[in-house]
């Protein structure tokens, strides 16, 4: 076959296509690399600005860092636990904080585990909790109650995803007004929830 031969089939094995301006489309991408939740799964641009970014950026931030997934952890510690005052009518029901003056009242401790492994917490004595105040509005100390907490050292060990409950005290014949039950754990610790009661 001649060189002119040749050549003419080289040129006819080219793709003679012209490939389509992308001038426009390299702006647009430039602006998405700086924020990948703008492009979909099929690489073309989100045109919804705010809701598909914040819910994208919401659920990665929570898949990364576990505080806002309702995913428990795997590996918790008895720092990991939470310490909460629960306030219960005397059949046991979780009540809002909201009562009259003619209802009475259970306050109870509550050491929650929100992890799927089991978790021990040691106390100095054979106590979880060691006692309890009562303020009103005005932070004055209307009521309080300790407990004669003896023995060795305990360890308690909370189940995964459960709890462990203590109660503390009942409460009637309340005023009307807004108080602060105020549980102090055998560790030092405290934790509170508020009461209102109507006149």
């Amino acid at each position: 076959m001649s060189v002119i031969a040749l050549t003419f089939a080289s040129f006819l094995a080219c793709d003679l296509s012209v490939p389509p301006d992308r001038s426009l489309d390299s702006a647009d991408t430039g602006e998405m690399e700086s924020d990948d939740a703008s492009v979909d799964a099929d690489g073309n641009p989100d045109i919804s600005e705010d809701t598909g970014n914040t819910a994208d950026t919401a659920g990665d931030s929570a898949a990364d860092t576990g505080t806002q997934s309702s995913v428990p952890l795997d590996s918790c510690e008895a720092s990991d636990l939470l310490f909460k005052v629960s306030l219960r009518s005397p059949e046991g029901e979780e009540i809002s904080g909201n009562m009259s003056r003619n209802d009475a009242a259970k306050v109870w401790g509550v050491i929650e585990n929100p992890c799927n492994n089991p978790v021990a917490y040691t106390t100095p004595n054979r106590c979880l909790v060691t006692g309890w105040s009562m303020t009103d509005s005005s932070m004055d100390e209307v009521a309080t109650g300790t407990f004669p907490c003896l023995g060795r050292e305990s360890t308690y060990t909370v189940d995964p995803e459960s709890t462990l409950e203590q109660e503390v005290t009942p409460l009637h014949g309340l005023s009307a007004g807004t108080f602060k039950i105020n549980v102090t754990w055998a560790r030092g610790d405290t934790s509170y929830a508020m009461l209102d009661v109507a006149r």
